[in-house]
Order: C-alpha cells, then structure tokens, then sequence
C-alpha cells in the first residue's frame, strides 16, 4: 500500500513539473499599472482606468514563424468582427523579434481596442495581450509598448 500511495505521488510530481515546465520570462510594469501578484501563470497588469495586459506563452505547435501565427490571429479576429488598425514588426531590448498588431473592436456599443504582441523562441510563443476602452488604451500605449520592449525571455 505505501508502494502505492509512493508510487502516485512519484507520478504527480512528475506530470506537475512537466505541465509547468518552460521558459520563465519578465516584463517591467507599465507606467500606471499595477501588477497582480496573486497571478502566477501569466503576468498580468490593470489600470486604474481598466486598460489591462496578459502576458502568457504557449508551445509553437505546430511549429511556425511569428509572421505566421500573426497571420493565423489576424484571419481569426477578422472572423469574430475585430477590425485591423495598425500592424508592425517590433523587437524586445534583447532583440527578440515580433510582431505588434491592434485591432478595434465594439463592446456594450463603445468602442474598444485590442492589442497583441507576439514573439517566437525556440519552441515557444510569447504573447502580450492588451486591451481597454479606445480612448482610455490611445492614453496609455505608449507606456503599454515601451513596457513590451521591456520584455525578456529567462
């Protein structure tokens, strides 16, 4: 029994350091964000203004450029009613590439911006995800994309 009982916890040791192994990564905090510390599978931020930012990573499966997963997400808002404002190469501090796309989108009738920066390394994708009312995320992007630079890969 206490083969067992060893046995189960060797194996859950084992799936749980699988399921959330991977590269840890940093972002600084924006300039009038607050960080929720709570978090500890994402990096999150809010204002006090309600622009927020995710920033999350996930396998590169199948395997594909950041070019073509942008493409992949830009064909998946278009169908979901998101509309393309502005798309561009970007590159982090350590000159980790990118893309940066904005789109704008309608939610309870106000208009709504949806940002995403998206980095490939190794067998990786990197996304920071931002969004807010229009005119409260216009306000705060430049801190939003000068804290994307930030952005590092550990």
């Amino acid at each position: 029994m206490k083969k067992t009982i060893a046995l189960y916890i060797i194996i859950a040791l084992f799936v749980f350091g699988f399921i959330h192994c991977g590269p840890s990564y940093i972002m600084d905090t924006p300039t009038g964000f607050a960080h929720y510390h709570k978090e500890k599978r994402f990096l999150k931020y809010i204002s006090s203004d309600g622009v927020r930012i995710k920033v999350s990573s996930l396998r590169n499966e199948p395997k594909g450029d950041a070019a073509m997963w942008q493409n992949a997400i830009e064909k998946h808002l278009a169908s979901k009613g998101y509309h393309l404002t502005e798309k561009k190469e970007i590159a982090t501090g350590e000159n980790l590439k990118g893309t940066y796309s904005e789109y704008l989108y309608s939610y309870n009738a106000e208009p709504y911006i949806y940002g995403i920066a998206l980095f490939e390394k190794d067998e990786f994708l990197f996304l920071v995800e931002t969004g807010g009312p229009k005119q409260k995320y216009l306000a705060r992007r430049e801190h939003v994309l000068t804290a994307i630079h930030t952005f590092t890969v550990k």
